[in-house]
């Protein structure tokens, strides 16, 4: 009956749900009870005590496939062979077609020698003496990640740790060399690393949500805000829908001093549910926070309205908040007092604490999308509450839903997907929230016409072109002259025709775009964005023709419909919508103009007049009218200078220095707060030769971004900052690195120094399994970067290892070799390492391998250092180590060509050292070595389909 009444309420009220929290496995509570306490001991590296659990688990619920794996991979990493070999060979029958089974059943045989496959058999046949099994082969296709497993994790269980692993145990006759112990530190680290990783992929189980939200809300009761979120990352992996998690996410992040975080998730979870007191009221604390007094006072009151008496508590601590953050000076002072003082020699933290004032006092009229399309379902929703037998109000909150839908975001930089403005969770569940509204509203009134064309315009979105005909038909049937009928009948067909142009349009576009999955690694749980991109295949193009010549009969056919309209809606805004549709239907683009001129002279606030004149002057293909009225309409609903730098990014290439800065200067005015703006600007005055003003725009970059960070983390700066998105970074590593190269040229290099130091603070805060981010926000616009192909942004990994290595070849010009050293180690560290022997391989997914993580050719000329300095000492052994290090890490062109002369110089030095050791011994016997010479490689081919980086297989001596 809950769930009935429940069901009820959702269509009714589709944001305003207690939120459906997780919930507690049925019937299985204890059994995931004791699977849950097995993984925590299987995190901690206590196997003994996991395996104890997770039998216990079994004797639950003797059945479920994942106990069983479970127990067989930490009977493995226990070294309990026996125990393991009896779970895979139950799972052979239990776990049907999974692939996990199979890849740990893989790394057991070759850990142990059991082979319970005779499939898997050395040689092809089992009868091997009981000791002496040779080497199980461990074939690349596991390896290969699925959606059971990432590439990145069967790679490392597979080579990491069953191949040397199997070292141990396999006789003097299957291998040469010395062979390793079980005991080897590196072997023990690897078999805790594994259950690690595996114990922190299943904590994302959605069943075990209920377990991990239920020590959520102890640890934020007992305020153990950073247990509260450890326990939080699994349980919004399995809920990133609900209210109450979303709630937590933001109540923890405001308490561990990350406001502007806490803002974020707070609006989501108030998007979910507008009737949610608590959230409102500490959303209210961010804002106040972050000097946004207006939005505060406003929140602030609406907690109080719903909650009184919670909200009384946080009065005090909201007006002290409110009274230390509110800025006396304008924004506009206070950022020309940052930029002159850029210009002198002001050190960064001083520069810092003024954009922190300059952000403060830019949130005080700040717009944030999120929160107005927020505030308008909850004024909607009001409304439904207010008159719930009335159908009006439900298809006004659907017709908002249906007509927001349309996820408003912008990108700057090419090849970049579009970043929303708001959260969604899918445009499809947005519409199907809006049609649940509008079947309720036509129970209470069949033939309410503005339902059914609603709900036409749904069906159509869905691609359900029949019954969204036969809605449209059926409330002209009912209404044949009614104006609105009439006027959303011409709509709709207006929609359905752009609908099929801008499919077409997309299928012409690159196509790129970004998914963030959960990372589940052995060093906790992260999330993980990958970008990928590929051009429109011929298939695309000729499927975009037929979408453009179905939308061609369409407007044809909807000429009739739209002129019927047009004499009943004529004066009205949508009259003029749909008189400036029809003339550029009709191929008149001249008239529409002054139509919508006039249309938003009337109705200067309206979202649709603005949309509409957008599209106008994107369908005559005037780029800079397309992106300067973007950003006038971006200024009702969120502060963006997006389009103003998209602008300059078709100026700065050209080096037109004139125009580009007067397009940033417009970007200034818009958002004061967006680094981009005079990073920008640094790149044309450092092409105008005006190393002054650059350097003084890149230090006003950095410290913007900064104050951001600043505002976003721990009040205490003596306390461990928190980890990050390394996008975040972005624009302050790129600027700290141009900021250091002209010092560096200049011939100031204490000085470029310290700017190479500085980035040492963002690698250290991103996260490893972040290495492999595209990374957008460093691709500055580069006058002398070829206009197509476009460059591919590098990754994290490749630009974190670019300062130390800039910075240790200063330290090495100048003498100091052992500072010089940690350095270019620090900078090959984000490379493959010495000896790195793993074969590359490639996942299911596009762009996506077990070594996107490494960064490209920074770490080979970092290893290329070291060699030459171990060879200066006298250190034939190592620098050859290192020589082979560089080799395999896909050197540059000048990296390739050092390579070259340094083979001749080694492998003399090799021959030498040979020949002194057996002219000592045995003379008689010496003869010359062969000697391998060292081939360029064919340079790696990017593939057009993807922003990470493509390896090629490795090559060496």
């Amino acid at each position: 009956m809950r769930w009935i009444i429940l069901s009820f309420i959702l269509v009714l009220f589709p944001f305003q749900t207690a939120s459906a929290a997780p919930q507690p496995p049925a019937d299985k509570v204890q059994a995931y009870s004791h699977f849950v306490n097995g993984l925590d001991a299987l995190e901690s590296a206590r196997f003994s005590e996991a395996l104890s659990a997770f039998s216990d688990a079994l004797k639950k619920n003797s059945s479920d496939p994942q106990f069983v794996l479970a127990r067989g991979v930490t009977a493995t990493l226990a070294e309990q062979f026996q125990l393991a070999a009896k779970d895979f060979k139950r799972l052979k029958r239990l776990a049907g077609m999974l692939r996990e089974p199979v890849l740990w059943t893989y790394v057991m045989e070759a850990m142990s020698g059991i082979i319970i496959d005779k499939y898997h058999a050395p040689g092809g046949h089992m009868n091997h003496p009981p000791g002496d099994v040779p080497p199980v082969g461990l074939p690349g296709h596991i390896v290969q990640g699925n959606k059971e497993y990432s590439t990145e994790f069967a790679s490392f269980i597979v080579y990491n740790l069953a191949t040397p692993y199997q070292k141990t145990r396999i006789s003097d006759k299957y291998i040469s060399g010395k062979r390793p112990s079980k005991n080897d530190p590196e072997i023990r680290k690897a078999l805790a690393k594994a259950g690690k990783w595996f114990a922190n992929r299943n904590k994302t189980r959605p069943e075990l949500a209920y377990f991990f939200y239920e020590r959520v809300k102890k640890s934020y009761r007992e305020r153990d805000y950073k247990k509260a979120f450890e326990h939080l990352v699994p349980v919004r992996a399995a809920y990133p829908n609900d209210a109450d998690v979303h709630y937590y996410s933001g109540a923890v992040w405001l308490e561990l001093g990350r406001s502007a975080s806490a803002r974020k998730e707070l609006t989501i979870a108030l998007t979910l549910n507008t009737q949610f007191a608590e959230a409102y009221a500490l959303r209210a604390l961010t804002c106040a926070n972050l000097g946004d007094e207006n939005r505060a006072r406003k929140d602030f009151k609406l907690a109080q309205k719903l909650k009184p008496d919670f909200v009384n508590q946080l009065k005090k601590q909201f007006d002290k908040a409110i009274a230390e953050n509110k800025m006396k000076k304008s924004v506009g002072a206070l950022l020309t007092e940052l930029e002159n003082a850029a210009r002198s020699k002001v050190a960064l933290d001083t520069l810092t604490d003024l954009a922190v004032k300059v952000h403060k006092a830019a949130h005080a009229n700040r717009l944030h999308y999120d929160e107005i399309y927020q505030d308008k379902l909850r004024v909607l929703a009001d409304a439904v509450r207010a008159n719930p037998k009335n159908p009006e109000g439900m298809v006004n909150l659907a017709t908002y839903l249906i007509e927001e839908s349309f996820l408003r975001g912008d990108s700057v930089e090419p090849r970049r997907e579009e970043i929303g403005y708001r959260w969604q969770e899918s445009e499809n569940s947005e519409l199907t929230r809006a049609e649940q509204l509008l079947n309720y509203a036509l129970k209470l009134n069949p033939n309410y016409v503005r339902a059914i064309m609603q709900k036409a315009m749904v069906r159509a979105r869905f691609k359900d072109t029949r019954t969204a005909e036969a809605l449209a038909k059926k409330a002209l049937a009912i209404a044949p002259n009614h104006p609105e009928a009439l006027q959303m009948y011409a709509m709709y067909k207006a929609q359905r025709a752009d609908n099929l142009n801008a499919q077409a349009s997309g299928l012409r576009q690159d196509s790129c775009s970004s998914s963030t999955r959960t990372e589940n690694r052995h060093d906790g749980v992260w999330e993980v964005t990958t970008t990928t991109c590929y051009p429109p295949t011929r298939g695309d193009l000729q499927q975009a023709a037929q979408l453009d010549a179905q939308a061609k009969i369409l407007r044809r056919e909807s000429f009739l419909a739209m002129k019927k309209a047009l004499k009943v809606s004529k004066g009205t805004l949508i009259g003029h919508l749909l008189e400036s549709t029809y003339y550029l239907w009709s191929g008149k683009p001249k008239k529409a103009l002054p139509v919508l001129q006039k249309a938003l002279k009337r109705w200067p606030d309206s979202l649709k007049v603005h949309d509409a004149l957008v599209k106008y002057f994107q369908t005559v293909r005037h780029f800079k009218l397309t992106e300067e009225h973007k950003a006038l309409r971006n200024q009702l609903i969120h502060t963006t200078a997006d389009p103003m730098l998209r602008l300059s990014w078709g100026l700065i290439p050209r080096t037109e220095w004139d125009k580009a800065k007067e397009v940033l200067a417009k970007a200034r005015n818009l958002d004061p707060l967006d680094a981009r703006v005079p990073a920008y600007l640094g790149v044309v005055y450092q092409n105008e030769g005006d190393m002054e003003s650059a350097r003084a725009a890149f230090r006003t970059a950095i410290a913007l971004e900064e104050a951001r960070f600043r505002l976003d983390d721990h009040v205490d700066p003596k306390k461990r900052l928190w980890n990050r998105d390394p996008m975040d970074f972005g624009t302050a590593l790129k600027a700290n690195l141009l900021l250091a190269d002209s010092l560096e040229k200049e011939g100031r290099p204490d000085e470029a120094l310290a700017y190479y130091r500085a980035n040492a603070v963002y690698a250290e805060r991103t996260p490893p399994a972040q290495n492999r981010r595209a990374m957008f926000s460093a691709f500055f616009p580069d006058p002398e970067a070829p206009l197509t192909p476009i460059p591919l942004p590098k990754n994290a990994a490749t630009l974190l290892a670019e300062s130390p290595l800039k910075a240790g070849k200063i330290l090495r010009d100048q003498g100091k070799k052992e500072d010089a050293i940690k350095l270019f180690l620090t900078s090959a560290s984000f490379g493959r390492p010495v000896g790195y022997s793993i074969p590359n391989i490639v996942t299911w997914k596009k762009g996506e391998d077990n070594f996107s993580k490494f960064a490209k050719e920074t770490p080979a000329e970092a290893y290329l250092e070291l060699t030459k300095i171990y060879m200066e000492k006298g250190k034939f052994e190592t620098a050859h180590n290192y020589f082979r290090a560089a080799i395999a890490n896909y050197p540059s062109k000048n990296v390739q060509r050092q390579i070259v002369k340094l083979d001749r110089i080694l492998s003399k030095k090799e021959e030498e050292r040979y020949r002194k050791q057996y002219q000592q011994s045995s003379p008689q016997q010496y003869q010359p070595r062969h000697r391998h010479k060292y081939e360029q490689p064919v340079p790696p081919q990017p593939r057009n389909n993807s922003n990470n980086f493509v390896f090629p297989p490795p090559f060496g001596r």
